[in-house]
């Protein structure tokens, strides 16, 4: 079963369409919501897992890359694939890649410099993609806590008013108790001056 299957979305879905799903999907799974749900925990992680690499713009290139043959799946890994014989810390997707290209009879030495510079610029559009993206979400939360502030000012200053309202009933105009209360002070702060005189 593929990643897009478990959220069960199509191949060519949106990142908002893959978050979508997975908001469903975590809601419905998670044994933090749903108790009686802990035998079922393995489901919430592999949701988790789908997400985590679909929503990732250079690991979802992998995968897919995988899904296409240029790898073998590892559902043990993070991303959800390894190539064959990749090397530990290496890229696994240039790993995919180059070993696609040795087995096409084309390897590093035999590579045309401008197909070269192509490949280079492809993966240099696939990261900048990524990084748009991070940075799309990242603008995304700052947006969503700024509401949040808002709403919570707001309710802040709606609590404020009508507290103040409980104790202060003038409801728009003012009454003999406002008055009687507005001349005592003054008559107080009167009596206060010509004391300190």
């Amino acid at each position: 079963m593929s990643h897009y299957d478990t959220l069960g979305v199509d191949p060519k879905a949106t990142l908002q369409q893959i978050k979508q799903a997975y908001f469903e999907k975590a809601l419905q799974l998670h044994p933090d919501i749903n108790p009686g749900l802990e035998k079922d925990a393995g489901k919430f992680q592999e949701v988790s897992n789908a997400y985590e690499v679909l929503r990732d713009a250079s690991k979802r290139a992998a995968y897919d890359a995988a899904r296409a043959g240029l790898g073998k799946p590892d559902f043990g890994s993070s991303m959800g694939w390894k190539p064959s014989g990749a090397a530990p810390g290496s890229d696994p997707f240039e790993e995919a890649f180059q070993r696609w290209w040795r087995e096409q009879g084309m390897g590093p030495e035999q590579e045309d410099p401008q197909m070269r510079r192509e490949r280079e610029a492809v993966d240099m559009r696939a990261r900048a993609a990524a990084w748009e993206a991070e940075k799309l979400e990242a603008l995304e939360n700052k947006a969503r806590m700024e509401r949040m502030r808002q709403r919570a000012a707001t309710a802040k200053a709606v609590r404020n008013a009508q507290t103040l309202a409980r104790f202060w009933q003038t409801q728009g105009r003012l009454t003999w108790q406002d008055a009687a209360a507005c001349s005592l002070f003054v008559a107080s702060l009167a009596g206060l001056s010509q004391l300190w005189q």
